[in-house]
């Protein structure tokens, strides 16, 4: 809504910065003090204000380089560019801040450019151009090995040098509907047609060529992308494939123009055109299982069971794009559960959006934020320090009044004058309104006597983001009026609240009923009769049960982030607690009903649910979960062990979780006395090691 805000979005500045032409490596040490550059400014009260500048971070000069491509300190980024780079480098003496020397080894210029060619135009362009003309290994994101996400032709002396022998692929990996090969013969036929064009028509083809490479090559030097991107990238370059489609097409008109030489030309036609047309053929017939959505509403649906977790005029944290989009789209278009409030935690860090935060949305009320726009501003506690002064617990209240104090006296005064916002404990507490919290459904009646004087919590990182500080505020200034839950992804995060929430679908709630989390498999208490409800009457899943719908891994993924058997296992094991054998029976039918390994390979969650059957009584349902999902770790183990020492060690991890997941499938069918598939299995494992 001003020219400031105009420039932060088009020059993407939520998105950091990053060197070109010349700039850092990753293990270069600070070289003085930052310096600060442009200046932020703020509207505020209608006059623009500066609230922060731009820092910017100066490092010793030895270890600039021109054509940076391994900059990014992050450590998990390091790791990548040492295994992508090969990388030994140059030793460099130099001397810390408290005069004490170090040797760094500064990678080489070719080392950069090794991971340049390896990573970024190799893995990064070259592997998703293959997949459009060659064929492509399954639709899981690319880890780097060769299991996942990889080019293939389905020739095999070509896939077998680059991917280790074929022939003894798992069913599920050879039956993939995300396996699409293409016998490289649309890339033959735009190879044709580039060459026909430089013969034909030089100048043309330089057009062409100048569109292939500032679409595709020209994108990947530019964007200079760091390793572990959160998903596949190759939508950033579809202007580079749609050029190689145009050699593609000229590729038919060379055939022709090569056979009208040596037949006559109405049959060179029909020939040439006979023999193009296999390549659209193959790639229809190729892609089409896997690139057919109808009826699957995975994403919808997901998200209309968030909504439907929650009670009415709740406030929903939620983290990331997959997690919001959707519950804004049922808002907006369909008109579902509008009196929920979502709150991305991911744009609560911007200014804009927490007074965003302060309007009324649809059927929801203003969010209780009860600050000046100028405590929250860009540049204001956009971190605030957590010191271990004070051992005891402080109400959250009395501490945000601190936090949120603007006196020099709640600031730590650094040596070049800097204040930082800091709070002196880690341990909080939320007061509880025993009263309040029954009359308003936050805890049923004959739970009464479970309610805790206070919800006590210790937050472990050193430091709260401007999000986390906000979501305390929200907490605090709500006081118990309205529910608040976290997303699945996202129960509370290392706020520390994990001991303090209800599963009540696909979300959780914050209660003050203490229950303690042992692992994010069973974090939070269960009201069966809510959670039942929602899981055997109110849930959708997308229709991903039903015959001929296609359920890629990112709906797969999607499903193992809420936890969906996990879901319908712990709330059968809750009735067996309270002794309702029939509805945890029925409960796990439905299980097995909606995600059948057909659909939704097994998974760890698996194990609970077959270990739950046994103890429902149903021992036939769950020999046959274990025995299916056996098979399949089986058959992965005979082709991991297949494979040359070359090819197996980068993936020996994989083989060794297969080998444990084996051995816990006996183990909890010998503790359920079905001692025959603990023989069958164990034999097979010794078979295989």
């Amino acid at each position: 809504d001003n020219v400031f805000t105009l420039m932060a979005y088009l020059n993407r500045e939520q998105y950091g910065d990053r060197p070109l032409f010349y700039g850092n490596y990753y293990n270069a040490p600070e070289d003085g003090n930052p310096v600060e550059t442009t200046p932020i400014y703020t509207q505020l009260n209608g006059r623009y204000e500066i609230t922060y500048r731009n820092i910017e971070l100066k490092y010793d000069n030895r270890f600039n380089t021109f054509f940076p491509r391994m900059y990014s300190a992050t450590p998990d980024h390091v790791k990548q560019y040492k295994s992508w780079g090969e990388i030994k480098g140059n030793p460099i003496e130099v001397t810390d801040r408290d005069g004490s020397k170090t040797t760094i080894y500064k990678p080489t210029f070719i080392e950069n450019l090794r991971f340049f060619f390896k990573y970024q135009l190799g893995h990064m362009y070259g592997r998703y151009f293959m997949w459009n003309f060659a064929g492509r290994q399954n639709d899981i994101q690319a880890d780097g090995t060769i299991l996942n996400g990889n080019w293939i032709s389905d020739i095999p002396i070509i896939d077998n040098v680059r991917l280790g022998p074929q022939d003894q692929l798992p069913p599920r990996m050879k039956n993939d509907k995300g396996r699409n090969a293409y016998f490289l013969l649309p890339l033959i036929l735009g190879l044709i047609g580039l060459l026909w064009q430089i013969q034909y028509d030089v100048k043309y083809f330089w057009v062409v060529m100048v569109l292939f490479f500032m679409t595709g090559i020209a994108i990947v030097i530019y964007l200079n992308q760091t390793p572990l991107q959160p998903r596949e990238r190759d939508y950033a370059y579809a202007g580079s494939f749609y050029a190689f489609a145009i050699w593609i097409g000229m590729g038919v008109a060379a055939i022709y123009d090569l056979l009208r030489r040596k037949i006559p030309e109405k049959t060179a036609l029909c020939l040439a055109c006979l023999f193009s047309i296999s390549v659209p053929t193959i790639m229809a017939q190729q892609n089409y299982d896997d690139h057919n959505r109808s009826g699957r509403y995975t994403a919808r649906d997901i998200a209309y069971n968030y909504l439907n977790s929650c009670a009415p005029n709740a406030i929903l944290f939620t983290v990331g794009d997959n997690d919001t989009f959707p519950l804004w789209y049922l808002q907006e278009v369909e008109g579902v559960r509008p009196d929920v409030r979502i709150v991305n935690l991911m744009l609560l860090k911007a200014d804009w959006y927490i007074s965003q935060m302060n309007l009324a949305v649809y059927d929801s009320a203003p969010l209780p934020i009860d600050l000046p726009e100028k405590k929250y501003r860009t540049g204001t506690r956009d971190i605030i320090y957590l010191i271990s002064q004070l051992n005891d617990t402080i109400a959250l209240p009395e501490a945000l009044a601190f936090i949120d104090s603007d006196d020099p006296r709640t600031k730590i005064k650094t040596e070049d004058g800097t204040q930082l916002d800091y709070f002196m404990s880690k341990n909080f507490s939320i007061p509880v309104d025993k009263q309040k919290v029954l009359n308003n459904g936050t805890v049923k009646l004959a739970d009464a006597e479970l309610i805790e004087d206070e919800v006590a919590f210790t937050i472990r990182p050193n430091f709260l983001f401007k999000e986390q500080w906000m979501v305390l505020e929200i907490i605090a200034a709500n006081n118990w009026e309205r529910p608040i839950y976290w997303t699945a992804s996202n129960h509370s995060g290392t706020l520390g609240l994990d001991n303090y929430l209800q599963l009540d679908g696909t979300a959780f709630r914050l209660v003050p009923i203490k229950t303690p989390s042992e692992s994010i498999i069973n974090t939070g208490r269960i009201d069966s009769d809510i959670l039942y409800e929602h899981l055997m009457h109110t849930f959708r899943w997308g229709n991903i049960n039903q015959p001929g719908v296609w359920v890629d891994n990112q709906n797969i993924q999607t499903l193992s982030i809420v936890r969906a058997r996990n879901l319908y296992a712990r709330l059968a094991l809750q009735l067996l607690s309270e002794n309702q054998q029939k509805k945890a029976v029925d409960v796990l039918d439905r299980c097995l009903e909606l995600f059948p390994a057909s659909a939704v390979p097994y998974d760890y969650y698996s194990l609970l649910v077959a270990e739950v059957l046994y103890r429902a009584g149903e021992p036939e349902k769950a020999n046959k979960m274990l025995t299916e999902y056996a098979n399949d770790c089986l058959d992965q183990l005979i082709y991991f062990y297949s494979l040359p020492q070359v090819y197996f060690e980068p993936i020996q991890q994989q083989a060794f979780l297969n080998e444990a997941l084996l051995k816990e499938i006996v183990q909890i069918a010998d503790a359920y006395d079905q001692p025959q598939i603990g023989t069958d299995m164990e034999k097979r494992l010794e078979q295989v090691e």
